[in-house]
C-alpha cells in the first residue's frame, strides 16, 4: 500500500512537471508571436510615416528626427473623424502625377493690392507694325478690346535736403527794436541737421525690423545717403527726450487699471568706461550712478540688470521698464503713487 502511494505521488509530480513545461513552451511561443507582431506594427508605423512625409510634408520637413511631430493622434473622437475626412479631401484635391482621377489643384491667383495707386502707361505698337502685309493702313480698335496687364513696381526711398530759409524783420522807425525771426524748432542732435522722419526710420528699422545700425548704413547708402555708425547711434539715443512724454502716457494709462501683472527677467549690461554724467536729482539716474560706481570700484565689466514687464488685467497694454539694479526698486519707482493690486 505504501509503494502504491509513493508511485502515485511520483506520477503526479511527473504530470505536473510535464504540464509546467508545456505551459512554459506555450508562454514562450505566445511571447515570440507578440514580439513578431510588435515588430510588424513598428515597421508599418515607419512605412506609414515615410509615405506620409513623401506625399504631404514640405521639402524642408521631410527628414526630421521625430516623425511623430507631423501628426496629432486624436484617438477615437469626433476630431479624429474630422481629421480623417479633411485628409481624404486633401488627397482628392492634390494633383497626383500619372493619375487622372480626383480634382486638380486650383490655380492660385494673387491679385495686387487695390489700395495702391495706379500709374497708367500706354504701350503703343512700333511704326513697323502700323502697315499690314497687304499695304493697307491699320485702324485703332476700341479701348474695350485693349489688353490691360498690371504689375507691381517700386522705387527706393527718396532722400532730400530741406533748405529752411528764415525770414527776418526789423523795425523801420527804431533800430533798437531789434530783429525778429521765426523760432527755431528743437533739433534731435546738435545743429538740427536731421529731420524727425530720419529718426523715425532708424527707430523703425532697429526695433520693428531688427536691423542693427551697421546694416542700416548699407540700407541708407542704397538710396544716396551714407551715414556713419556713430551718427545713427547719436540720433537713436537722442530720441529719448522725444519719446519720454509718450512713455509717461503709457505708464499713467497702465496705472489706471486696478490690477497689473508684473514679471521680470535678468539681463547683462555692458556699461561704458567713459565718464558719464547723471542728474542726481532724478532718483532713477541717481540709482544708476550708484550701481555703476560700485561696479567700477569692484572692477566688473558688466552689471546684472533687470527688464521688467507690466501688463494690465483690464488695460491691454504692455509696458517694459529697464533698471540697472537687481533689487525691487524698479517697480517701486514705476508704481509710485499707484493705488491698486500688483500681481507678481
Amino acid at each position: 500500500m505504501q509503494d502504491l502511494n509513493q508511485l502515485s505521488k511520483q506520477q503526479l509530480v511527473e504530470l505536473l512537471e510535464k504540464q509546467s513545461l508545456a505551459t512554459n513552451r506555450e508562454i514562450a511561443q505566445r511571447d515570440d508571436v507578440i514580439r513578431q507582431l510588435e515588430g510588424k506594427l513598428q515597421q508599418l508605423e515607419r512605412d506609414y510615416i515615410k509615405l506620409w512625409q513623401e506625399r504631404f510634408a514640405a521639402k524642408s520637413e521631410r527628414y526630421i528626427e521625430n516623425p511623430d511631430q507631423l501628426r496629432i493622434d486624436f484617438g477615437d473622437t469626433d476630431e479624429a473623424a474630422d481629421a480623417a475626412e479633411g485628409l481624404a479631401e486633401a488627397v482628392e484635391e492634390v494633383e497626383i502625377p500619372g493619375h487622372t482621377r480626383g480634382k486638380c489643384r486650383k490655380k492660385r491667383v494673387e491679385s495686387l493690392p487695390a489700395h495702391l495707386p495706379r500709374k497708367e502707361i500706354l504701350v503703343d505698337v512700333p511704326n513697323s507694325l502700323n502697315c499690314c502685309e497687304c499695304h493697307g493702313e491699320r485702324v485703332l480698335l476700341p479701348d474695350s478690346m485693349w489688353d490691360v496687364v498690371e504689375r507691381l513696381g517700386m522705387k527706393p526711398a527718396e532722400y532730400y535736403v530741406e533748405r529752411l530759409v528764415y525770414r527776418k524783420y526789423g523795425c523801420k522807425s527804431h533800430a533798437e527794436c531789434g530783429i525778429v525771426s521765426a523760432e527755431r524748432p528743437t533739433g534731435i542732435v546738435e545743429g538740427d541737421k536731421y529731420d524727425a522722419s530720419i529718426a523715425a526710420e532708424i527707430i523703425t528699422n532697429k526695433y520693428a525690423f531688427h536691423l542693427p545700425v551697421y546694416r542700416q548704413q548699407d540700407l541708407f547708402a542704397g538710396s544716396g545717403w551714407t551715414p556713419s555708425r556713430s551718427t545713427l547711434l547719436n540720433i537713436l539715443t537722442r530720441c529719448h527726450f522725444i519719446l519720454s512724454p509718450l512713455l509717461d502716457h503709457f505708464r499713467r494709462t497702465l496705472q489706471a487699471d486696478s490690477h497689473v501683472a508684473c514679471d521680470d527677467t535678468s539681463t547683462t549690461l555692458l556699461y561704458s568706461r567713459e565718464s558719464m554724467k547723471f542728474d542726481l536729482d532724478d532718483p532713477r539716474q541717481k540709482r544708476i550712478a550708484e550701481v555703476i560706481e560700485e561696479a567700477v570700484a569692484a572692477g566688473r565689466s558688466s552689471i546684472n540688470a533687470k527688464m521688467w514687464a507690466y501688463r494690465g488685467v483690464n488695460v491691454r497694454l504692455n509696458v517694459f521698464d529697464f533698471t540697472v539694479s537687481r533689487h525691487r526698486d524698479g517697480p517701486e519707482q514705476f508704481f509710485r503713487g499707484y493705488r491698486g493690486t500688483i500681481l507678481d
